[in-house]
């Protein structure tokens, strides 16, 4: 599916518009990221973490 000129333009616009606004507070980021804190920890319950590990560094 391709967009028409006009979308591309739009688009672009959106990007560059993106671009040059002011990017997030510090502060901000850091309270965002301070949120995920623990997020998946379920999906780790049990398991051996170094051994995971080591396991996914083997090339065989």
């Amino acid at each position: 599916m391709s967009l028409s000129l006009s979308d591309r333009r739009a688009l672009l616009k959106k990007l560059v518009d993106s671009m040059n606004s002011p990017g997030p507070n510090v502060e901000e980021s850091k309270t965002g990221l301070a949120a995920l804190e623990g997020l998946g920890a379920d999906i780790w319950r049990g398991v051996d973490v170094e051994s995971f590990i080591r396991n996914e560094r083997k090339w065989d």
